[in-house]
């Protein structure tokens, strides 16, 4: 496992960097980019799209990741849910739609879980071609999204339906108590046609696995960016609140705090490495890898969230600021995807068959 990135791959960080703080002096970096659209269009200008087209995990593209994640839990999400349609999308083959992702054209999404009373059914045409009908509660990206990826047949079949079509409705945008920034919404299906040449059959239930893999991944990645933000926000906070005459941070149990807090942090960042190379070489233990990081690092951020509520008192009480932001976008990424507590059931019975 490599831990130093390429020259090529730093100068691609530097480019987003450099774009990323451009475009969000006019857009709210913490709440849905209206730039969202130029932060895709500059991903392809850097060459991230045509390196996330494929159905291997690139364990580079890390260091994008975590640049965007410390930029925006929202926004890096936004990006992930286009980044696993392009992940998909690459079963079809080299396509005008796989052309589009890579030059950041489109906004993907993925409907991925079931409504137990109105699962997505595929009727399967003789030319191989589909008709969904059904929904797909909270997806990722649906109100925004170009394009969306659609398992229908429990996970049996992959579609790929352009979100202009009249047969296909999305529901209105739902509130939650954080992300604010990450548009999610129901997507209804109504005898919703998709042509053979965007349809995947064979296949499907790896790219499901491999699916849910990459999406667990990138909500331990949201967390670990999710905390460097709150430790940077909270170490500033201290140094300028003043109690009993000193900074805060002149106060050793706010720096113990602090301490505890970065280490979950880097600790947090290494593991994630660990499961991307690992999903990257195939290796045997990668599952359970990613489970471990997304266990980790979002209960970590969530213990880094209270952390910096309790430094910040009443401040980081109050709406409005990085410090009860980052609590609140912490829940969000513990909820989402795999839940922590199925996570353990299966490291644990990964840990019983490997060590029997």
């Amino acid at each position: 496992m490599n831990f130093e990135w390429t020259d090529d791959v730093l100068e691609m960080r530097r480019g987003v960097i450099s774009g990323l703080k451009r475009i969000t002096q006019t857009a709210d970096a913490d709440t849905f980019l209206p730039g969202t659209r130029e932060v895709h269009a500059l991903l392809g200008e850097v060459g991230y799209w045509s390196r996330a087209c494929s159905t291997k995990v690139d364990p580079e593209l890390l260091a994008i990741d975590l640049a965007l994640a410390r930029a925006s839990t929202s926004l890096y999400l936004s990006i992930a849910s286009t980044k696993t349609f392009a992940m998909l999308a690459s079963r079809l083959g080299e396509n005008d739609l796989l052309g589009a992702i890579k030059r950041g054209e489109i906004v993907g999404a993925v409907g991925f879980s079931e409504v137990e009373d109105s699962p997505c059914e595929a009727l399967r045409a003789a030319d191989g071609g589909l008709t969904v009908s059904g929904t797909k509660s909270r997806v990722s990206n649906s109100p925004v999204a170009d394009w969306l990826a659609v398992f229908a047949d429990r996970g049996k079949i992959i579609g790929f339906v352009e979100m202009g079509n009249g047969s296909v409705r999305v529901g209105e945008p739902v509130s939650t108590i954080g992300l604010d920034g990450l548009a999610v919404a129901a997507v209804y299906f109504e005898d919703t046609p998709c042509p053979s040449n965007l349809v995947v059959a064979e296949g499907a239930a790896q790219a499901a696995m491999e699916y849910r893999n990459v999406r667990d991944l990138s909500l331990a990645v949201a967390a670990v960016g999710l905390m460097e933000r709150a430790i940077a926000s909270t170490k500033h906070f201290a140094e300028q609140k003043k109690q009993d005459g000193k900074p805060l941070i002149a106060h050793q149990l706010v720096r113990f705090a602090l301490a505890e807090m970065l280490t979950m942090q880097q600790a947090g960042e290494l593991i994630v490495c660990r499961a991307v190379w690992a999903l990257s070489v195939g290796d045997a233990e990668a599952q359970t890898l990613v489970r471990c990081a997304k266990v980790f690092c979002t209960e970590s951020a969530e213990q880094v969230g209270i952390k910096a509520v309790e430094i910040a008192g009443a401040h980081g009480y109050t709406r409005g600021n990085e410090i009860e932001r980052a609590y609140r976008d912490a829940v969000g990424t513990a909820v989402l995807g795999t839940a922590n507590g199925v996570a353990r059931i299966k490291i644990g019975d990964d840990l019983l068959a490997r060590y029997a």
